[in-house]
């Protein structure tokens, strides 16, 4: 296959992988790591603005490894507030 023809066709799934996810974003307003981040900040205020080992709520099971800072910071935040404005 033409090396041009293989450029246009991963441009073209890469304007349609960002398009949807932006369009779903903007149609439920929320983008796809925004439940998790929610979920953890909910799973620190719960064990008292301490960081957990793991998140349970998972099929597959492994260690909390995001970058502690903002779920840390959300969770000192009302949780009614936090799912409003996600």
């Amino acid at each position: 296959m033409n090396h041009g023809v293989l450029v246009a066709i991963s441009l073209v799934a890469i304007a349609f992988g960002f398009g949807g996810r932006f369009y779903w974003a903007k149609r439920t307003s929320y983008l796809h790591d925004t439940w998790y981040h929610l979920l953890a900040s909910d799973v620190v205020r719960d064990n008292g603005h301490r960081l957990p080992d793991s998140i349970e709520q998972f099929i597959f099971q492994g260690p909390y490894d995001y970058p502690p800072l903002l779920h840390w910071a959300l969770s000192f935040l009302p949780e009614r507030w936090v799912h409003r404005h996600n």
